[in-house]
């Protein structure tokens, strides 16, 4: 017996009261059977999607990578592909490279350090 029949029998209704609240009782008993039916049909669903997506990976259970897993995963794919592309340059290319990040370097440092004046200046 349910809490809201064991409280319907306590209380002191009319007829007409004791009817209406039969109707409730019913109709809320008719709507919680429908939304555990309806429950029980998603968590099925979702239970065959998780299977077979396990079958698709191979029991690896890939489709379970979290978010950070995930971006850890692609960062290391990035490091591998940079590494192999680094390794692939001539002595030349390597000296290019090393020229233009210094002179950046440079125009970064040359930028900062008027800055700072700049700043010091104002201050004074």
């Amino acid at each position: 017996m349910s809490m809201a029949e064991s409280q319907l029998k306590k209380r002191n209704l009319s007829s007409i009261e004791k009817k209406e609240a039969e109707k409730w009782l019913e109709r809320k008993k008719r709507v919680n059977e429908k939304t555990r039916e309806r429950m029980r049909k998603m968590n099925q669903r979702k239970k065959e999607e998780s299977l077979r997506l396990k079958k698709k990976s191979n029991g690896k259970a890939a489709h379970l990578l979290t978010r950070k897993k995930h971006n850890e995963k692609k960062l290391k794919e990035r490091l591998l592909k940079k590494q192999k592309q680094r390794q692939s340059y001539t002595p030349e290319q390597k000296q290019n490279i090393n020229r233009r990040r210094r002179q950046l370097y440079k125009q970064k440092s040359k930028t900062k350090k008027n800055e700072n004046e700049e700043k010091i200046d104002k201050l004074k």
